[in-house]
């Protein structure tokens, strides 16, 4: 018997940390008055050859899409993308190359209106199998999270994986 009590707390934090794996392999947001951390699922894990401009991708289509859209008077859409240029070669090679050839964006979106907003700075990379995009400015990230928006909507899309918008709570930290 008292093996079996020893046992059981193992078995519980097992329990539960597939739990949180689980959580968030669906993705998160994270927020804190100087730190908002987006993690966004990829479809696959970063490891190994990616490939983009891709012959059976169209010119001027977005290729590789990885939002979280987030609610307010003024929404935002924070995230990733690539665009395939008229004419693009093919390429293939690691994550962080993909991640140089598209561009990481805060949006703000009034109405049917968007606009980039210029001069923010994001820090984004691959953990695993999930798109990290941070955002280290507390006045941006105290106008983009203003009205505490309880849920993001992440958006994927990639040649890894098809079209896919799930929601997820927005998690706060002394914001």
């Amino acid at each position: 018997m008292r093996r079996c009590h020893r046992a059981l707390p193992v078995l519980v934090l097992g329990l539960s940390l597939a739990a949180a794996g689980r959580a968030r392999a669906q993705g998160a947001v994270y927020v804190k008055p100087a730190l908002a951390r987006i993690e966004i699922p990829l479809g696959r894990t970063t490891e190994g050859p990616w490939r983009w401009n891709d012959p059976a991708t169209r010119d001027l289509q977005v290729e590789y899409r990885w939002v979280a859209a987030l609610a307010g008077d003024t929404a935002h859409a924070i995230g990733f993308m690539l665009y395939k240029h008229t004419g693009a070669e093919p390429h293939q090679g690691p994550f962080h190359e993909l991640l140089h050839a598209g561009q990481a964006n805060l949006v703000a979106v009034t109405g049917h209106r968007e606009r980039v907003v210029r001069g923010v700075r994001l820090t984004v990379f691959g953990a695993d199998s999930l798109l990290v995009v941070e955002l280290r400015d507390p006045a941006v990230i105290a106008a983009v999270f203003a009205g505490r928006p309880r849920q993001a909507t992440l958006e994927t899309l990639s040649p890894y994986q098809p079209f896919r918008r799930r929601t997820v709570p927005v998690q706060y930290d002394g914001f």
